[in-house]
């Protein structure tokens, strides 16, 4: 890069090379390649439980499970989120499925099925939850 002096004469000022990230280089380097490290395991690891789900050919298991209560989550006043929270018998552990308005008002008791897949790589999956038909014993109950 040229200057021009008091003379008006170009002045050829020296050239430095520039690290990456200047003073900072090597700590925000490490910062930046650890974050796409991180990143880029999350990708992978979103993809693998899709490929678990969309390759399983497995036949459908249906289990009796408990309804919990109904979400409608809203957010930033312009998106709303809608799950069902469940929970499979003998386990303490509650499950949150994604579902719609429609398919919430299906559900007259607290009692549901789930469709659980075995999943191409091992891990078990919930397709669908559906309501549990009423019988005449869930009539007298109430």
């Amino acid at each position: 890069m040229a200057t021009k002096d008091e003379f008006g004469e170009a002045v050829e000022l020296e050239a430095r090379k520039r690290r990456a990230f200047a003073a900072h280089g090597i700590l925000m380097t490490l910062v930046i390649r650890l974050g796409f490290l991180l990143i880029g395991g999350v990708i992978v690891l979103c993809w693998c439980l899709t490929a678990n789900a969309l390759l399983d050919k497995s036949k459908p298991e249906f289990r009796p499970v408990e309804i919990v209560e109904f979400w409608s989550t809203t957010h930033s006043f312009l998106f709303r989120e809608y799950e069902i929270e469940y929970r499979l018998p003998g386990e303490t552990q509650t499950l949150k499925l994604l579902s719609s308005p429609a398919h919430m008002g299906h559900f007259r008791t607290k009692r549901g099925v789930a469709e659980v897949h075995a999943g191409r790589f091992g891990w078990p999956w919930v397709k669908e939850l559906t309501p549990k038909p009423a019988s005449e014993s869930d009539e007298r109950v109430r």
